[in-house]
């Protein structure tokens, strides 16, 4: 097993408390979703796969050389 990481014992001096409550983190999840879905509307282009022969989409067996 890996080994704890301890935490710092007081705050950084110059950061400010944050606190972390359901309702912050639920818009953080909800507005990266948003800003996932469109980008993957923008970018996202299907692979198009070429087109195989019947026999090799099958998986027939070659004839031998």
């Amino acid at each position: 097993m890996s080994d704890q990481i301890p935490l710092p014992a007081k705050v950084y001096p110059g950061l400010p408390e944050v606190p972390i409550n359901d309702r912050a983190l639920a818009k953080f999840t909800i507005d990266m979703i948003a800003r996932l879905h469109e980008l993957e509307q923008r970018f996202y282009v299907p692979r198009q796969h070429p087109r195989l022969s019947f026999g090799a989409s099958r998986g027939a067996s070659r004839r031998p050389r």
